[in-house]
C-alpha cells in the first residue's frame, strides 16, 4: 500500500513542494481547487495560461512542471494507489518524444451522470451516459447515449417527438454548470429525443423513459453527481470525480487508473452501457 508521503516522494513532489503549501486562506483554497473539469484539462495538459501557474509564480516565485501539475491532479486521500501503476502512467504521458494529453473533442471520454427523479410520486435514481458529438462542420454537443433506470417500467409504447426547425441539444459547455441542460431538456419533454443519440433510442428501456417524462410520470429533480471516464489514452482508463473539501487537494480529481489494453477498454465501456 502506498502511503500519500511515498507517492509524492516517488513522482518527484516533495523536493518542489509546490501543492504542499498549508496556509488555510480563502484565496489558496480557491486557487488550488480543480474548480472545472476544464481546469482539469488545462493542469493536466499544462496550457500555458493556466490560472494555477499564474498563482504558484505569484505566490511562490517558481513555474510549476508538467509533472507537478499531472501529480496533483490525484485523489491523495485514497490509500491504495499502486506506486508501479502512477509511475508508468506519468512516464508515458510525460514521455518529451511522444507527450500524451487529454482532448475534449475526444469521443473517448463519457460523462457519467446520477440524476434524482420521482417516478410516479417515488424517488428514484437514474444514470445518465453522456458522450461528446461532433458534426461535419466540426461543432459539438453532448448527447445521451445511454440511459441505466432498472426502476422504470419498460412497455413497447409510441414515443412523441415535437420537432423544431432547429433541434434541440446539450451545450458542448454543459459540464461547465453540472449540465443543469438535463434539467431545461425533461421540462420540455416532448423535445427529449433531440438531446438522445440514435442508436440510444433503439433501446426499449431509453424510449420507456422518455415516455414516461412525457406523462409526467417521471420528473427530474437534480443532478445528483458526475463522473467522469476517460479511455482516450493509449494502455490506460482513468476516472475522474468532484472532491468538495477544506484542501489543497480538492475538485476534480483522478478517482482511479488502470491499466488496459484496446479489448479491456471494449469491456469496460460495455459495462458503461450495462451490456454485460
Amino acid at each position: 500500500m502506498l502511503t500519500i508521503a511515498m507517492w509524492l516522494m516517488n513522482i518527484g513532489m516533495l523536493k518542489s513542494q509546490v501543492f504542499d503549501a498549508t496556509g488555510s486562506s480563502r484565496d489558496a483554497a480557491f486557487a488550488y481547487e480543480v474548480k472545472q473539469i476544464d481546469e482539469f484539462f488545462e493542469r493536466f495538459n499544462d496550457v500555458p495560461n493556466a490560472l494555477i501557474k499564474d498563482y504558484i509564480k505569484k505566490e511562490k516565485g517558481i513555474v510549476p512542471t508538467r509533472k507537478s501539475l499531472v501529480a496533483s491532479l490525484f485523489d491523495r486521500n485514497r490509500n491504495t494507489w499502486e506506486a508501479s501503476t502512477i509511475q508508468a502512467f506519468m512516464q508515458q504521458v510525460l514521455d518529451t518524444a511522444k507527450p500524451q494529453f487529454a482532448a475534449f473533442d475526444s469521443q473517448d471520454w463519457y460523462a457519467d451522470v446520477q440524476c434524482q427523479f420521482l417516478y410516479k410520486g417515488k424517488p428514484l435514481d437514474i444514470t445518465l451516459l453522456l458522450n461528446i458529438e461532433k458534426d461535419t462542420t466540426g461543432g459539438m454537443k453532448w448527447m445521451i447515449t445511454n440511459v441505466y433506470a432498472p426502476g422504470v417500467t419498460v412497455v413497447p409504447d409510441s414515443l412523441t417527438h415535437s420537432k423544431r426547425s432547429t433541434r434541440k441539444f446539450l451545450n458542448p459547455i454543459s459540464h461547465a454548470t453540472g449540465f443543469i441542460g438535463i434539467a431545461k431538456a425533461f421540462d420540455e419533454p416532448q423535445y427529449l429525443p433531440d438531446y438522445v443519440d440514435s442508436a440510444c433510442l433503439q433501446k426499449q428501456i431509453v424510449t420507456s423513459v422518455l415516455k414516461a417524462a412525457q406523462k409526467k410520470e417521471l420528473v427530474l429533480q437534480q443532478v445528483k453527481k458526475v463522473r467522469y471516464h476517460f479511455l482516450q489514452l493509449p494502455g490506460w482508463l482513468f476516472t475522474v470525480e468532484y472532491f468538495d473539501r477544506p484542501s489543497h487537494n480538492a475538485g476534480w480529481l483522478i478517482s482511479y487508473l488502470e491499466k488496459a489494453n484496446d479489448p479491456q477498454k471494449a469491456a469496460y465501456k460495455r459495462k458503461l452501457y450495462h451490456e454485460l
